[in-house]
């Protein structure tokens, strides 16, 4: 059974192979008996009708508007031409390869009253021409063209043929471009449709920070770290004092150190080591009296007419003490920094930003009426109808369709740009005429003189900014000022000083232990290093850094093309949108004439008329 299946399965594969040599073998017969036919002459058949298209291009564009007008002018017009001015589209040889544009071409001479035509096409592997005689009236719309049959002894062609020509006429009808039309919303140029429309960009401003700042984007802030130091205070450990005399911190017993050295005075002023003590005498200061308006009469100054003198400047100190014009500060406070106020556009008004910006006035349009004029196609169009446009069949002439077209006209107001006044806050920058800024404050350390605050007083008159105004027939007190011969003036008296100087008293003590002459007696000694602390910034070393950040607004400005508004830059730009418009044709008819050599040409009617030319054969094919 097994061998019975398997000499099956051997005859089927062997069948199968048998077959498939069979079929082979026929296939190389059909190629031996009916080879590949020979195509050259399908390509050139349509080689020639290329060059017959080309022939026929030329014919409708040279007009007789176009054509030479002078004897032996040549006129040309090239392959590339043609398809630019879609009369034509390109060619392709055999191998699938573009003819040359520019070596192919169709030229017009006018010779002895004709028209030569010469069409060359030059392809890949292939090029060729062929020449075509025209007299006048082959391409004259009219009876207006002369033939100069005499003889021309100035000839040069190698071969002159005298011809019977035969003229023939046709009704022919003429599609012409009667105008252009756009869609709504375009505008006419020349044969093309335009709508120019606005578009508005907005961007950020850039960003500008003074030299130092950084700019933070987090805080919208122009940003700088400013670092201050001061001594950092001592402080020593629970139970320990400080010992200046060993720059330590010590407690405990069983040991000396230096007592504490001071000096003072019980007579005079302490100076170093020294008691100054000062002798003084006074005695009266003499009285001197002066007016600056009016006349001296004793104490008084009589003012004979109404007059202004400066008012008394007082001088006083919200905080520190008086000296002079200045307030001499102790220790630290702080002062409310002043306010100012800035623009990064616009003009200051008061807390305000003032600035114009240029706004969009929407257009707003409304229908009117219907507008309808007849137009005529030289093929059928399809009756509709939409909101702004209908369109309905009114008459049938031949190949001329005539209809009503009817546009939905509207009018529209408004439109353009208008320029607004807006208001923005203005910017806030804090400034301090003494001391550190710290954010919104003024930090008045120690060492830092202020200006004290100004008042003004009259003795005498009326008050008035910074003047006494004096009423005619007044008396005022002169002024009195005081003068010493001897001394020095100090008040009303003069003082009169005498100077000598004796030893301070030394006096010696402890901060901690006894005092045993000018030493300390300490029990149960621990000696240990004082600590610095800050009570405002970070130690660093002995010194106390206090760091801030000086916060101020940025500068936004926009590139050149770009106008700021805020913090933001627009500009305008104008797109224009180009597309083709819709041609309306027109149709025409009239009778065209020719003349040939054949006496019936298709299509065409005879007149009756003859002539006979001389043809001069120039060009060899």
């Amino acid at each position: 059974m097994y061998n019975e299946e398997r000499n099956e399965k051997n005859y089927f594969f062997r069948n199968l192979i048998v077959k498939i040599l069979l079929v082979l073998l026929f296939i190389f017969l059909l190629m031996w008996l009916f080879p590949i036919p020979n195509l050259s002459p399908f390509y050139d058949k349509i080689f020639t009708q290329n060059i017959n298209d080309m022939t026929d291009a030329a014919k409708s564009y040279f007009t007789v508007e176009r054509l030479p007008k002078n004897e032996d002018e040549t006129k040309k017009l090239t392959l590339k031409e043609m398809i630019d001015n879609k009369m034509i589209i390109e060619f392709t040889d055999s191998d699938g390869k573009k003819c040359d544009t520019t070596k192919s071409y169709v030229e017009v001479t006018k010779k002895n009253g004709e028209y030569i035509y010469k069409t060359n096409l030059s392809c890949s592997k292939q090029e060729d021409y062929v020449i075509e005689y025209f007299g006048c009236y082959d391409v004259c719309k009219d009876n207006s063209c002369e033939v100069d049959n005499k003889p021309d002894d100035n000839k040069t062609s190698n071969e002159t043929k005298k011809i019977t020509e035969y003229q023939f006429y046709k009704v022919v009808a003429t599609k012409y471009i009667d105008k252009y039309l756009c869609k709504e919303g375009y505008t006419l140029s020349g044969n093309k449709c335009i709508k120019t429309s606005q578009i508005k960009s907005e961007v950020d401003a850039n960003i500008k920070c003074l030299d130092g700042y950084t700019y933070n984007s987090t805080s919208k802030k122009c940003e700088k770290i400013v670092s201050e130091s001061e001594d950092a205070k001592l402080q020593c450990p629970s139970g320990y004092v400080y010992a200046s005399s060993m720059n330590k911190c010590i407690k405990g017993t069983s040991n000396t150190v230096d007592a504490t050295l001071t000096y003072k005075c019980t007579t005079g002023t302490l100076v170093g080591t020294k008691c100054v003590i000062n002798a003084t005498s006074e005695v009266d200061a003499t009285k001197v009296y002066s007016c600056k308006n009016g006349t001296l009469s004793g104490t008084k100054c009589v003012i004979n007419t109404t007059s202004e003198v400066d008012a008394t400047k007082v001088y006083s100190c919200k905080n520190g003490t008086l000296s002079g014009t200045k307030c001499i500060v102790s220790g630290s406070y702080e002062t409310d920094a002043s306010r100012h106020y800035y623009c990064n556009v616009g003009t200051l008004r008061g807390t305000k930003c003032v600035y114009e910006e240029k706004v969009e006035v929407p257009e707003e349009c409304s229908y009117t009426r219907w507008v309808c004029s007849n137009k005529e196609y030289d093929r059928p169009k399809s009756n509709s109808s939409t909101k702004t446009f209908t369109r309905r069949l009114l008459d049938i002439k031949g190949t001329v369709y005539t209809y009503e077209e009817c546009n939905r006209q509207y009018k529209c107001t408004g439109g353009g740009t208008t320029t607004e006044t807006k208001e923005v806050s203005a910017e806030v920058e804090y400034r301090c005429t003494t001391g550190t800024l710290r954010g919104t404050k003024c930090l008045v350390s120690s060492s830092d003189e202020v200006n004290a605050d100004v008042t003004y007083k009259c003795t005498t008159g009326t008050l008035r900014g910074t003047k006494c105004v004096l009423d005619k027939n007044s008396e005022v007190n002169a002024d009195v000022t005081y003068k010493c011969t001897t001394g020095t003036l100090k008040g009303t008296k003069c003082v009169i000083n005498t100077t000598k100087e004796v030893d301070a008293t030394k006096g010696y003590s402890c901060q901690v232990g006894k005092l045993n002459g000018t030493k300390c007696d300490i029990t149960s000694v621990d000696v240990t290093d004082s600590v610095y602390y800050c009570e405002v910034g970070t130690l660093n070393g002995n010194k106390c850094v206090i760091t801030t950040t000086d916060k101020k607004d940025p500068t936004y400005y926009c590139d050149s093309d770009y106008t700021i508004a805020g913090k933001k830059c627009y500009k305008t730009t104008s797109t224009s949108d180009v597309i083709e418009s819709e041609i309306v044709y027109k149709t025409k008819t009239e009778k065209v004439y020719k003349w040939s050599t054949s006496e019936k040409l298709e299509g065409w009617t005879r007149t009756g008329k003859t002539r006979t030319t001389n043809v001069s054969i120039t060009s060899k094919r």
